[in-house]
Order: structure tokens, then C-alpha cells, then sequence
């Protein structure tokens, strides 16, 4: 199989990644790195998925990539759910998954609250989620179910990855404090910058990477969302298992200080909100 690997900012660039596949995989990355709005890139990469003749495509939504800080705030997976929706009404041969946490490699909170850990801070949002209970995802489960994805059967459906664990994020970053030699609960938490008002720092900071995820558990706990809903669970669907647990992830898994050289930049400014 002949793999090629497209960083997507604007339509054109969309138009071109498509043009002359028969088999899409499309990862919604880093809201803020790599495009200004998702949920318009997600149906216009299905629209054109008709138009150039591809035969299937699968979209990879993971829920930690939502934007959670905008003026949908409070209803981020209701308008995450519209555009896919959307999507799936405009190309019937699209799957999408929406997974839960990912932890290993390419991670992202998992990566954060890693680099959090092993400097001593964290935003207060995630150290103080107590309630919420996640269910990471190794990224090796993820390709599988990418690649369980392709099956015509599932054409026209969505789908949620979840691994087998529960775990809120005040206990996932206890597991990482002591993953990098600290102790359990010894990282400092912090607010908002110098206690400014949102309108306030968002005009000093911009839409930031921590921001994003301070709201995004904010949300989860407040509103405590069923990943589920509308999207069963995929492994269980079709009998798959687990191929790597978030137990066998810290048992197995030594942090070393190159894996934290790449950062996620706390002050790096989102593109546009819409």
C-alpha cells in the first residue's frame, strides 16, 4: 500500500490530498496547528470525497482535538455531531471514529500532562478532574480500528474507540508523575494568567493549547457527556480486544527526556475561530 501524507490548511490543499485517491484516512490533529475550523474541513473533505470518485473514507475525530474554547463552548459535541452528520449525509461511503484519549505515541493530553509533569505544573482544570471518567485508547488500538474502518460494512456510521480502563485525569496524572520519577500529587496547579478575566487574556495570549484543554475538562466534568451516544463503542461492535492496555502503557512505558523534546506550545495562537 502507497501511503501519502497531506498537512491540509486550506481548501485547495484539500482539493489536491483527494484528487486521484480511491481510500481516505482523515485525522483531525491539533485544532490549533493545523486548521481553523474542523467541522467545515470535515464535510467539505466528504463533499469532495464524491466528487473525485474515492471509494472509501474514514475520518479519525479524536475528542481531545474539539475546540472547546469558542462561542459554542457549552455546546461543542452537540456542533461536533452536526457537521458529522453533515459529512455522513454527503458521502455514504465515510465511517467516523471518535476517540476517547490516546495514549503512546503521537499522543497529545497524554503528551501535555507528561511535559506538565516533569516540570512541576499543570493547569488546574486537569489536575482537579476527579469526576470525569475517561477510557484511553492506545494508539496501536487506534490503527486497528482505523484499519476495521475500511470494511464496507460500516459505511454511512459512526463510531467511538474507547480502551477498556476508566480513569478520570487527577488519577491518570498521578500514574505520570510517578512514570517521571516524581511523586504522586507533587505537581504545582495553576489559574488563569495573573487571575485576568477570558477577554482579557485572550487578547494577551491568544487561544493557547493548555487554555483548550483546561475547558475541554471543564467541560467533560461538568457536563459528564456519554462518548457512546450515538456512537457505539467499535470494539465491541465487532468482537475486537484490546490490544494494549493503559495498564501495560505504565508498566512498560519509561519516560526519557528526548520522548518530551517536542513541545505542544502553551502561548501558540489559534489560526482563526471560524
Amino acid at each position: 500500500m502507497q501511503l501519502e501524507k497531506h498537512q491540509v490548511q486550506t481548501a485547495a490543499n484539500l482539493e489536491h490530498a483527494i484528487e486521484g485517491a480511491q481510500d481516505v484516512v482523515y485525522f483531525t490533529h491539533d485544532y490549533f496547528a493545523n486548521t481553523s475550523d474542523k467541522n467545515n474541513f470535515i464535510q467539505a473533505t466528504a463533499k469532495l470525497s464524491k466528487k473525485h470518485g474515492v471509494k472509501k473514507l474514514v475520518a479519525v475525530c479524536p475528542l481531545e482535538h474539539e475546540l472547546y474554547w469558542s462561542e459554542d463552548k457549552h455546546t461543542p459535541l452537540e456542533v461536533r455531531d452536526n457537521a458529522q452528520m453533515s459529512a455522513l449525509q454527503s458521502f455514504s461511503n465515510l465511517t467516523i471514529l471518535n476517540s476517547n484519549l490516546v495514549f503512546g505515541r503521537d499522543s497529545y493530553v497524554f503528551h501535555f500532562m507528561t511535559q506538565c509533569a516533569a516540570v512541576g505544573k499543570i493547569p488546574k482544570t486537569l489536575a482537579n478532574s476527579k469526576t470525569y471518567q475517561y477510557k484511553p485508547v492506545s494508539i496501536e488500538d487506534l490503527s486497528i480500528a482505523v484499519e476495521t474502518a475500511f470494511g464496507q460494512e460500516h459505511n454511512g456510521k459512526r463510531f467511538s474507540v474507547n480502551g477498556s480502563t476508566s480513569i478520570t485525569l487527577n488519577e491518570l496524572l498521578h500514574l505520570i508523575e510517578k512514570q517521571v520519577g516524581r511523586d504522586s500529587g507533587s505537581t504545582k496547579t495553576r489559574g488563569s494568567l495573573f487571575g485576568l478575566s477570558d477577554v482579557i487574556e485572550e487578547f494577551f495570549t491568544g487561544i493557547t493549547h493548555d487554555k483548550n484543554m483546561g475547558r475541554f475538562a471543564e467541560f467533560m466534568e461538568q457536563h459528564t457527556p456519554s462518548i457512546e451516544a450515538g456512537s457505539p463503542d467499535l470494539f465491541k461492535t465487532v468482537g475486537l480486544k484490546e490490544k494494549r492496555s493503559l495498564a501495560d502503557y505504565f508498566s512498560q512505558q519509561k519516560v526519557k527526556e528526548e520522548d518530551l523534546v517536542f513541545p505542544i506550545f502553551t502561548n501558540y495562537k489559534m489560526v482563526s475561530l471560524d
